[in-house]
């Protein structure tokens, strides 16, 4: 089961396909999305490393 990745992955993927959709792909273009797949991909990577180490372990309360 993957973790909940929140709305930025898929307003990225919009936005690349945008960009897509208008024209030939200029090479700033070009450099734009392969940043923002490699932030997306460098993103989940995270998320699912967070995910298989699971959840924090709680503290001891100090006393004193």
């Amino acid at each position: 089961e993957r973790p909940h990745q929140g709305p930025g992955k898929t307003a990225a993927l919009a936005k690349t396909a945008t960009l897509a959709t208008h024209g030939a792909p200029t090479p700033g273009n070009l450099l734009l999305q392969q940043l923002e797949l490699a932030q997306i991909q460098h993103r989940d990577a995270n998320l699912t490393a967070l995910a298989a180490i699971g959840p924090r372990k709680k503290r001891p309360l100090e006393s004193g």
